[in-house]
């Protein structure tokens, strides 16, 4: 080729794959002074998105045979190198595929079977298949399995717009996360330095300082970089734990590799994948929880009103409840226990003008301001 040739090549081939930032070439949409800030980030998801549903449509419908060849070359390629390189878990669509059949099975499983989720259930199948190694790299990509560096999280496709939010995100916690993401990064700063500020509060006041809470909590608020930097040697220290000093990951399974790319910005994988179950875990936990909790509510309010349509409803579900998860069953003694303490909350509640106090101290603080 010529130099004005190559130039051009190459000019096309970085706005094909890194895209033309500049402002001129935004989209419509984001181009309003407010819109700027909210789609600071997001630019980047609408290339994405666009190219991989311009170039299915192309395939589909392309003018001519080269230029279907074209556009299915390029789609298979940005699918199949996601594929190797961020795993199954990184492909578009994948946490919605997986809900879905998680709610389907779930509402065809019998009263008996405990609650199925598909990530879970695909995670178990692969490890026993495969073996770790091998789970990882179909789930996570080459990399993640055999360098120990998690690159999935960093360009997997399957959550382009919307990072998912905890199951235990409730109140407060799930309307900062949502602003969070939805307002961009400007939002972010003012959210993570308000929850630094408390956390650092809460370690050197209040005496939470296990395994250095009090550094974790200024490492928080630390510019990216520094904090990568920061975690490395941390975990090079002492491996990975949380805020209370529980190990997560011990300093010596955490490879050399893993370490120069926590440095770097990579989580190790081992932590990563560590991190996954514990959510797929407290999520589940969270749901057989707060549908126990329900029943209970449900019973009492069915009992202290003398509704016994609701009362009957409700020994059917808890009938059900008991058979799917036996270790917390509901019982009578549990039901009769949170009648009880009902009646006695009321009663204190009442006692102290509306407030719920502990009744250890509630003389010495209602004879204190009267």
């Amino acid at each position: 080729m010529s130099h004005e040739q190559g130039y051009d090549l190459a000019r096309r081939a970085i706005n094909e794959t890194h895209f033309d930032y500049s402002p001129a070439n935004r989209a419509r949409f984001m181009r309003g002074n407010v819109a700027k800030v909210l789609t600071l980030f997001k630019q980047y998801s609408l290339n994405i998105s666009w190219q991989l549903g311009r170039n299915a449509y192309l395939w589909a419908r392309g003018g001519s045979k080269a230029e279907k060849a074209q556009a299915r070359t390029k789609l298979l390629g940005m699918l199949g190198m996601t594929m190797v390189m961020a795993g199954a878990a990184g492909m578009p669509f994948y946490g919605e595929i997986m809900w879905l059949l998680t709610q389907l099975l779930n509402a065809t499983r019998d009263d008996d079977e405990p609650e199925w989720d598909a990530d879970t259930e695909f995670r178990s199948l692969l490890d026993r298949a495969f073996g770790e190694t091998g789970d990882e790299a179909v789930r996570h990509g080459l990399i993640n399995a055999f360098m120990g560096i998690d690159i999935s999280s960093r360009i997997k496709l399957d959550d382009l717009w919307w990072r998912p939010i905890g199951d235990d995100a409730d109140g407060k916690k799930l309307a900062y996360q949502m602003m969070e993401q939805a307002l961009g990064p400007v939002a972010g700063l003012f959210v993570r330095g308000v929850a630094t500020a408390d956390g650092l509060m809460e370690s050197l006041i209040v005496g939470d300082n296990a395994r250095g809470a009090s550094w974790r909590a200024i490492e928080g608020s630390l510019p990216k970089a520094l904090k990568d930097i920061s975690r490395s040697i941390r975990y090079a220290e002492e491996g990975a734990t949380t805020f209370q000093g529980a190990t997560l990951l011990p300093a010596d399974r955490i490879s050399a590799l893993a370490k120069l790319g926590q440095a770097m910005g990579f989580v190790p994988a081992e932590l990563a994948e560590r991190y996954s179950e514990n959510r797929a875990m407290k999520s589940l936990e969270r749901r057989i929880l707060t549908r126990r909790r329900a029943l209970l509510d449900t019973v009492a309010m069915g009992l202290l009103s003398q509704d016994d349509e609701v009362v009957r409803a409700a020994s059917e579900d808890i009938a059900a409840f008991n058979r799917r998860y036996p270790t917390v069953a509901i019982t009578g003694d549990t039901i009769s226990k949170s009648l009880r303490g009902r009646l006695r909350a009321k009663i204190e509640t009442e006692a102290a003008g509306g407030a719920r106090l502990d009744k250890r101290l509630a003389g010495m603080l209602l004879e204190g301001i009267r």
